[in-house]
């Protein structure tokens, strides 16, 4: 089975999209990240739609104390002098969203 676009792409002034077959001198143009996974087991894990869910960036929840928790939910270590903007920036730096 021909690899399956993900998302549409514009080549040499056509376009190509999840349905279409794309030609083979065509798909050599197209970079890995427009195609989707053959095997749902490999390349990068998709984000989790159960998983904890970061506060609010500003407004009421967007405090210290709730960016705290969010970061011991997602077992993230932190200075004990953290804060706001440290304990977002540690959350975003091991990987995990932070909007």
């Amino acid at each position: 089975m021909p690899r399956q676009l993900k998302v549409f792409v514009h080549v040499d002034g056509q376009w190509f999209g999840p349905d279409d077959v794309v030609p083979a001198e065509v798909a050599e143009q197209i970079g890995d990240h427009a195609w989707a996974d053959d095997d749902p087991d490999e390349g990068e894990p998709e984000p989790s739609s159960t998983g904890p869910k970061p506060p609010p960036m500003g407004g009421k929840g967007s405090g210290t104390e709730a960016w705290a928790q969010y970061a011991e939910q997602l077992e993230v270590d932190l200075p004990d002098d953290a804060n706001r903007d440290d304990i977002i920036d540690a959350i975003r730096e091991a990987g995990h969203p932070v909007e």
